[in-house]
């Protein structure tokens, strides 16, 4: 089987990046599906803002925000182990600075 190389040059002009802070995964047969959206701090913080008394987010009210959904991606279980992989080398490496800083 041949063996292809994608070679992604950071450097290039690339498009504006989005905000994301919603990621939600699913299994479906042998790939997986994630999906990739935006829930506004400034609501959250609405909801912490109304509640003042709260002393931890056990005491805040059970408050459901849909996130609006920018990208779903459908990825081999193989391409997840990738992303998998990246991440958590890119979470040691923020550690190792946290730690050393």
């Amino acid at each position: 089987m041949p063996i292809v190389t994608v070679h992604f040059d950071p450097e290039a002009p690339q498009p504006p990046p989005e905000g994301a802070n919603f990621f939600h995964f699913t299994q479906v047969q042998d790939e997986v599906e994630m999906v990739v959206g935006y829930v506004s701090p400034t609501k959250v913080h609405a909801i912490v803002q109304a509640h003042p008394d709260a002393k931890d987010q056990e005491e805040l009210p059970d408050v459901s925000l849909s996130p609006e959904i920018s990208h779903r991606f459908l990825m081999s279980l193989n391409g997840f182990r990738i992303l998998r992989d990246r991440v958590n080398q890119i979470w040691n490496t923020i550690e190792s600075r946290q730690k050393g800083a």
